[in-house]
């Protein structure tokens, strides 16, 4: 059915499939979804090569994620959402985030032609060589937590369910919308039967109809810095796994976890004789301040910083600020300090809804350039005077140049460290490398040179050397 007539105008929608493949021939594509009658897939599609690896089409791209997670398991269920927001597509291949992408450009709009499950509509293309149990589509974008909280539960229809088909429960030629649409589909391309019709095969049944409950559900909240303890159900026979995002937490089997970082977490049991998996429910814990621990600034190298560049904090109008620079409070306006024309080692304390963090330091430091004549610059008698450039207080001069003047005037091609000249003059440097400071460098101090400069001598104690 042309079900994406009901998805919004501003390209926000989700694709979940569950999925058990077995095998594609060498060098074959089976397409898992498409919403394309023609015998091209495109507009929206999700496939798999003879790997098993998952590739997915938005608009006129494609995108193959390489990570080993997005590869399908065989002989086993495998959860697929394909989540699109206006330029941001995201692929979740068994609750792991595989591609996450956005796209200059905004797709077209979306077609809303027949959909096809398990091959496209051409008789001659590949298909599924497996058995899909779900297909579920969404006009709007579910957030990580949303997808995995109801990977393994039969869903309550509601308005933003635009299409979801239980592929277990097929009467004749029919496989039943049970979304408020009620669009059913048909077996194979025609309401008749045809010879590549898919036959009814139950399978990724959960191995238990209620599964634990992970303590305590739903979200918590905890401030940066401190740890909460969540609980699950032991089931005699069952091993256990908690995972983060998605991802298995390494050592972690047993009933109970100290959680301190903000995200999705649940619980895999796995029978101990046959094999068979299923999952907790899901929990998500929110830390507060979490991510407002990092100052940026301006050319940043590590954790140095120009005097002439700015630093910054996380924004948010519900922090407070406090800024100090080498242990002494300073300022407190702003996600920005107002001062930072001194050198020194610069923090700020954070505090939200009762919860207080201290960012990283930073060092800021003023750059110096000095100049050093390695010969007395008077009475040179036409002799050159070597002039030395020396960077002080800088954490690199790898990319800078040198830039000699006299009497305030660039001089073309001396652009070196040093300098020889045995002409008259009052020679600066300026040294420039906008990596590291955002204004160039001059020098602090001037060497006059004066071929004709009468000697520099005194009498005093003269009588000694007579």
């Amino acid at each position: 059915p042309p079900i994406f007539e009901y998805a919004y105008a501003d390209y926000e929608y989700t694709v979940e499939l569950i999925v058990n493949k077995t095998s594609v021939a060498n060098g074959k594509y089976a397409y898992l979804f498409s919403n394309n009658s023609s015998d091209n897939a495109s507009n929206i599609s999700l496939f798999m090569n003879d790997a098993g690896q998952i590739y997915c089409t938005v608009g006129s791209t494609t995108y193959a994620p390489s990570v080993s997670a997005a590869h399908l398991n065989d002989s086993v269920c495998n959860h697929i959402a394909l989540v699109v927001k206006s330029k941001n597509k995201i692929l979740y291949v068994n609750s792991v985030e595989v591609i996450n992408h956005n796209q200059y450009f905004m797709p077209g709009p979306l077609s809303t032609d027949t959909i096809s499950v398990g091959k496209i509509f051409n008789p001659s293309t590949s298909a599924l060589n497996g058995t899909i149990k779900e297909l579920r589509l969404w006009n709007v974008a579910r957030s990580q937590a949303e997808i995995l909280s109801h990977i393994d539960s039969v869903l309550v229809p509601s308005p933003h369910l635009i299409g979801y088909w239980r592929l277990d429960t097929i009467t004749g030629q029919s496989a039943h919308d049970y979304s408020l649409y009620a669009n059913d589909a048909i077996l194979g391309r025609t309401s008749a039967i045809d010879t590549d019709d898919p036959v009814l095969n139950s399978v990724c049944e959960p191995c238990l109809l209620n599964p634990p409950i992970i303590s305590p559900a739903g979200l918590s909240t905890i401030c940066y810095g401190d740890s909460m303890q969540f609980s699950a159900a032991v089931q005699a026979g069952f091993t256990m796994q908690w995972y983060f995002n998605g991802l298995a937490l390494s050592g972690e089997i047993f009933s109970s976890i100290y959680l301190k970082k903000s995200g999705v977490y649940y619980v895999i049991y796995t029978d101990s004789v046959n094999g068979c998996e299923f999952k907790s429910n899901v929990v998500e814990l929110n830390v507060k301040l979490e991510n407002a621990l990092k100052l940026t600034g301006e050319h940043l190298i590590g954790h140095q910083m120009c005097v002439d560049g700015d630093i910054y904090a996380a924004n948010n109008p519900l922090y407070t600020y406090k800024w100090y620079r080498d242990g002494v409070l300073f300022d407190s306006l702003a996600y920005y300090p107002r001062w930072t024309q001194d050198p020194g080692n610069y923090y700020c304390q954070i505090e939200y809804s009762g919860c207080r963090v201290n960012t990283d330091t930073l060092s800021v430091f003023r750059r110096e350039l000095k100049i050093t004549p390695t010969t007395t610059p008077y009475c040179t008698g036409g002799q050159s005077v070597n002039l030395i450039a020396s960077v002080l207080t800088a954490p690199t001069t790898n990319y800078g140049r040198y830039e000699w003047r006299n009497n305030n005037v660039t001089i073309g091609g001396a652009n070196g460290s040093s300098y020889s000249t045995p002409l008259d003059g009052s020679y600066s440097c300026v040294f420039i490398d906008t990596l590291v400071c955002k204004w160039p460098t001059s020098s602090t101090n001037n060497v006059d040179i004066n071929s004709n400069y009468p000697p520099n001598l005194t009498f005093a104690n003269l009588t000694d050397h007579i």
